[in-house]
């Protein structure tokens, strides 16, 4: 899917960036498109979210707490840390994890769309907030109206199976 250089993180000037927008806009055009639908999909799945710089990249942060970092990197998106998961979702989490709580997101792969918003989920569940997603839900409910109608960056996802379909 996208060309990244061949040294190091895709941005250089990491150190000096003060804002996600900042950050996600020294990337090349197609990994900063990334990296927003990635910023996209962590907002929808947790409205309340606030964003910062932490560690030398985006960080996004509950009721003054961080909850997930994410960073551009030469071959993939990295987000950190990974909560504590059920059998299945680790299952799931394996093919894209590259450190005991690390999740990389190959740029020659689409984006894990509904993994995400799992992974998201889980990491709000953990951190014992009282989040509520899009029209008060629970963070659960939002995750499955997310992937029922996609990201609010215009990207569609597949619609989530329930056990209503058979």
């Amino acid at each position: 899917m996208i060309t990244a250089p061949s040294e190091g993180l895709v941005m250089p000037h990491a150190a000096t960036v003060t804002t996600v927008d900042e950050y996600i806009g020294g990337f090349p055009p197609e990994v900063a498109a990334r990296l927003e639908e990635v910023r996209q999909l962590i907002r929808s799945v947790v409205p309340a979210v606030r964003e910062t710089i932490s560690y030398k990249m985006p960080t996004f942060t509950l009721d003054g707490r961080p909850l997930v970092h994410m960073a551009g990197w030469k071959n993939h998106i990295g987000l950190y840390p990974l909560p504590p998961m059920d059998d299945e979702l680790a299952a799931a989490v394996a093919p894209y994890r590259s450190a005991k709580n690390a999740m990389n997101l190959p740029h020659a792969v689409a984006l894990p769309r509904e993994l995400l918003a799992r992974v998201i989920g889980v990491l709000v569940e953990r951190q014992g907030t009282s989040e509520r997603g899009p029209r008060g839900t629970s963070p659960t409910r939002a995750i499955t109206t997310i992937l029922s109608r996609g990201c609010r960056s215009g990207v569609p996802t597949p619609r989530l199976r329930t056990d209503a379909d058979g």
